[in-house]
């Protein structure tokens, strides 16, 4: 029995606990998911249409989005997007399985300013994340602002402009990034990359755009096999770290307990020398009419 194309998978972080995988076309594809329900529950919706159209029906992209069609810069869209593109989604109840986006072209070697109108046509669960996927496909992407903007007055929801705000942003295993005099630098090695904005609430009434400024360039194939090759020895370094300090714990916790056994230990003999003694000075100290009581002096 063949076994399914997507695949529910433990991930280590602090939110996203499940990852469901595939390897399509020879590419890796990956979402994250809260719990393991919503994960299972995309994992099977998209082995279904697997087993409809046949994996080499349709690339790895088709099988994810559905058949081609040309996209509209910040319209909803549910089908491949020719080119390089953005998308955005908002985290819904069972997760981003189901939910829409809304889809921007790219254009390389430029900075533009995407902007996505009426974005609260998606609002987010209570708690949800807005997600963005910066580019599909092999890439370099630099963010200098993201920002949520209410439409009648200007007034910022949400705003990341600087190397503080850009730390409380997750990424995805693929998106390798660095803070670089206020700007966000990113290079996609694998073409299913995603960041994950804090969550924030949308005023419930009023229309609200998301803008994003952007640089995207394609990445040379030196560039990536680099970027892939340092991405291997920091989890290999993090893995390495991470063993060290639980040795370290484990070294610590030892020592705490010898040092409670020989503080016991120190305490015990100094009950013992003083019982030793105590006896000594009654022995001495008999009388010779044995009736007489000896009082032994307390340790």
């Amino acid at each position: 029995m063949n076994k399914p194309a997507f695949r529910v998978k433990p991930y280590a972080h602090s939110k996203y606990r499940f990852v469901v995988r595939a390897k399509l076309d020879g590419k890796w594809k990956r979402s994250y998911f809260e719990n393991e329900a919503e994960a299972m529950a995309y994992a099977n919706q998209q082995n279904d249409r697997v087993r409809k159209v046949g994996s080499k029906s349709f690339g790895a992209r088709s099988l994810l989005t559905g058949p081609k069609k040309k996209p509209i810069p910040g319209r909803d869209s549910h089908g491949t997007v020719g080119g390089a593109h953005l998308r955005i989604f908002a985290e819904q109840r069972d997760g981003y399985a189901g939910a829409r986006a809304l889809t921007a072209d790219l254009k390389f070697g430029i900075e533009q300013t995407l902007r996505f109108h009426n974005i609260e046509r998606l609002r987010p669960k209570p708690g949800g994340r807005w997600r963005i996927d910066p580019i599909n496909e092999p890439g370099l992407v630099s963010i200098s602002r993201i920002e949520v903007i209410g439409e009648a007055d200007g007034a910022a929801v949400y705003r990341a402009a600087d190397s503080d705000d850009f730390q409380h942003i997750d990424f995805s295993d693929g998106l390798l990034k660095n803070e670089i005099a206020g700007v966000l630098l990113m290079i996609a090695t694998e073409a299913d990359t995603q960041m994950f904005l804090p969550s924030f609430d949308l005023p419930a009434t009023g229309s609200f755009r998301m803008e994003i400024v952007l640089e995207a360039h394609p990445a040379p194939p030196p560039m990536l096999a680099a970027a892939v090759a340092w991405e291997k020895t920091f989890d290999h370094l993090t893995a390495a770290l991470e063993a060290s300090q639980a040795e370290i714990g484990r070294q610590k916790q030892t020592a705490q307990q010898a040092a409670e056994r020989a503080a016991t230990s120190r305490s015990d003999w100094a009950r013992l020398k003083c019982s030793v003694e105590s006896a000594g000075r009654s022995w001495k100290a008999v009388p010779i009419n044995p009736r007489t009581p000896v009082t032994s002096p307390a340790c």
